[in-house]
This record gives C-alpha cells, structure tokens and sequence, in this order.
C-alpha cells in the first residue's frame, strides 16, 4: 500500500495537501480518511442547516436499566431505534452500547453512565463541530508533502504516540503531554539520540515555581529526591553542598542554582529519555508515574511528552541498526549509569495538535480543545463560533460525536 494512502488511512491526514484551498473547500487530496472527513463536514453542515439535533439536557445520571424522560430524545440523538413494544423512556441495553461507543471514540470513560460530561458532549451543536471539523481540515495543509517512511506522530489532544514503518504501524501507545498552562508544542524535528538512565537538569522555571518550594519547606528535600546542585548553568560548574544553602532566604526570582536530579526510580524521566531538536527545550521520556497512562484525558506533564512503553519506542528507533548496538542498549538499560546514544539514522518526529480526525475504521474522532488553539485559528481564519442552534430540533437519523473529558488537577507539579 502506498505510504500516504496508508498513512491517511492511519492518521486521518491527507499526506499531499500543500497548496490546498480555504478551510472548508477540497484540497483535491483523494485519500479516504481525508474524503471522509470532508463528508463528515458536508453532513454536518447539513444538519446545521436543517436545525441541529435534539438537546438531551440537564439532569441526574442515568444508568442502564433506569427511567428518565430524556431518554427519547437520548435515543433520536443516536440514531437507535427503540424496539418494538419497549418502555420509550427506558435506558436500554441497546442505548448503553451506542452511548459506550462514543464515549470510547471520544476520550470519555467508556461506563455507559450518561453524566455531565457526557450530557455536555450530545449538547454540542452540529455547527460546532462542523467548525471542529474545518479547523482540522485546515491544520493538514500544514504537514510535508512527505514525512518519511519510518516517522514518529504524537497527538496531542488523544493523548498518544504513533510509530509508522513502511506500509505498517509498529505501534500505538499512551502518551501524557503538558498541562493546559504548560502545554505541548507542535513541532516537526527528527529524533537523534537516545539518553539511558538520565539525570535530569530541572528547567530553571520549574525550579523556581516547583522544586523550590519544597526546599523552602523541607531543607532535606534534596537529599531524599537525590538533588544535586550546581553554582551555575555553564559546563564545569562547582557542584554545591545544598545543606550548606538557606533555601528558606532564597526567593523564586533569585535562585540561579543549576539543579539536576540523579538517574534512579525517583527520577521523572524514568530510564530512556528521546531527543531532538527544537526551540521550546521538550523531549518524548519514560515516566515512574504510569497511573497517569489510565485517564481517559492524559494532561498532566510539563510539556514534554511521557510514554507508557519506552523500550518498543527505543527498538523501532534502533530497526537496522547493528546488533551491537542493541547489545550495547540492552547492558545500558542494566547498569545505572547514564548513557547518551547517537541514531545511526534520524527519524522524522511530528508533534502534532488534531481535535478532530479519522481513524483507521473510518470512524470521525473528536477531542476536547484542551488548549484553546481551534479557538485561536477560527479567529485567525475569521471562523466565528456559530449562533445557537434552535432547541427544537429533531435530528432524526442523525448519529454524531461526543467532546472529551475534561482537566484532573495535577497533582504531580515536579513533573515534566
């Protein structure tokens, strides 16, 4: 299968898109994720046109088996016929599963309970996310022509990394990536290296914002984080004594201190860490805190990009290379001291930031914007939201998409 068929089909994403029109209009790209993304706009927009759907509304949680007068309109929103002779207001095994698989396609818990999040994801107007859906069309323009055969993809808003070889996948994981007040840049950069057992030199921010106040705190922080601290940023600094150092005189604005935390099972980016180059100092990393890989939204880290399953990462990156070198991996994964490692070949990384897109079964995926960047580019391409759609519709026949779930607090602050 050619690899831009391929990739479309995998990705949602037309490869060859350069030079295509406004949002909205046909790029001239044929490939059947990005024609179906098209059609899913043009049904949208006609059912926009046409009133919207039914609002489901407010009211307690519903669970399979009990009665609620919302559940025909539940149903009308989901296309799923009611059977003959049933209770009309009866939330049915039937209606359970329609509402499980969007919740599955959607980023939501996938229990089946219609609850707030999941009532706010039906409520949203067909309009909306006909602009959902344009806005995404648009972002496609903005990939190469080609992005390699062997290439990594993380989305941002799903929350996962994709690693595509050839005509195949390798693998899909789970990905954690960064806070809504310290988000996760888009990018394009190639990966060319790998760091084994990795301290980590802690971003001077995050210092001040995160680390200090617990050495403010607690003076033997460090010791029990395993903190190093270094006099300045420059290579050759004189390591520090951090209990010769009043940490509690020492205000945000004023710590200079390079602080760098030692390789061990304490340390945030765990025992691989991914690197390329890019202007905003973020990187692909193992994690110790793999609770996080469990929720259905996946924002929790510092802006870089935490993995579930860094070693199958780390062997595609290394697939062609000499086995001495996965030799050489395999001891350094073994031994605590830290190893930096050159790609003998490049590979291209895509971080990107899609809301809405195709899967390979075809199905319209959409995700919450976490970030508030559909917002910013329907401002820049004069996208306005729509008006209010009329709360009388019917939308009968109409079987459409949820919004994901929202923020958890992070509780994980000295994370990156």
């Amino acid at each position: 299968m050619d690899i831009r068929l391929f990739a479309a089909l995998c990705f949602g994403v037309a490869l060859g898109v350069a030079g295509a029109g406004t949002a909205g209009e046909s790029s001239g790209d044929t490939s059947p994720a990005f024609l179906r993304l098209e059609a899913a706009l043009a049904d949208l927009d006609r059912i926009a046109a046409a009133g919207g759907w039914p609002r489901i509304g407010s009211g307690p949680s519903l669970r399979a088996g009990e009665r609620d007068a919302r559940v025909p309109d539940l149903r009308r929103r989901l296309a799923e016929p009611q059977a003959v002779g049933a209770d009309s207001s009866c939330y049915d095994a039937a209606l359970v599963q329609a509402v499980r698989s969007f919740q599955v396609r959607h980023g939501l818990q996938p229990d089946g309970i219609v609850g707030p999040l999941t009532v706010a994801a039906l409520d949203v107007p067909a309009a909306e996310r006909a602009r959902q859906v344009a806005l995404n069309l648009e972002r496609l323009r903005w990939l190469p022509p080609s992005r390699g055969s062997r290439h990594v993809l993380v989305n941002v808003p799903a929350g996962t990394l994709t690693m595509v070889a050839g005509d195949s996948i390798f693998g899909v994981m789970r990905a954690v990536v960064g806070r809504p007040d310290r988000p996760t840049p888009t990018l394009e950069s190639r990966i060319t290296q790998l760091e084994l057992n990795p301290a980590w030199n802690i971003p001077q921010r995050l210092a001040r914002l995160d680390v200090l106040p617990h050495l403010r705190k607690d003076p033997e922080y460090w010791r029990a984080n395993r903190i190093r601290v270094f006099d300045t940023w420059q290579p050759g600094a004189r390591e520090l004594d951090p209990a010769d150092i009043d940490w509690a005189a020492i205000k945000p604005a004023e710590l200079a201190y390079k602080l760098q935390q030692e390789p061990g099972p304490l340390n945030p980016l765990g025992r691989v860490k991914f690197l390329f180059d890019n202007p905003y100092a973020v990187f692909i990393h193992d994690t110790p805190s793999r609770d996080r890989f469990n929720t259905p939204a996946r924002f929790y880290s510092s802006g870089c990009v935490r993995i579930e399953d860094p070693e199958t990462l780390a062997d595609f990156l290394l697939q062609g290379a000499d086995q001495r070198l996965h030799a050489r991996v395999a001891a350094a994964l073994a031994d605590p001291d830290s190893l930096r490692i050159n790609l003998p070949r490049p590979v291209p990384v895509y971080l990107v930031y899609w809301t809405a897109w195709v899967d390979p079964d075809g199905v319209v995926q959409f995700r919450d914007d976490v970030y508030g960047h559909d917002a910013e580019l329907a401002a820049a391409l004069f996208m306005p939201p729509p008006a209010p759609e009329s709360p009388l519709a019917d939308g009968t026949g109409v079987e459409m998409d949820e919004v994901g779930s929202g923020i958890v607090a992070d509780t994980a602050a000295l994370l990156p």
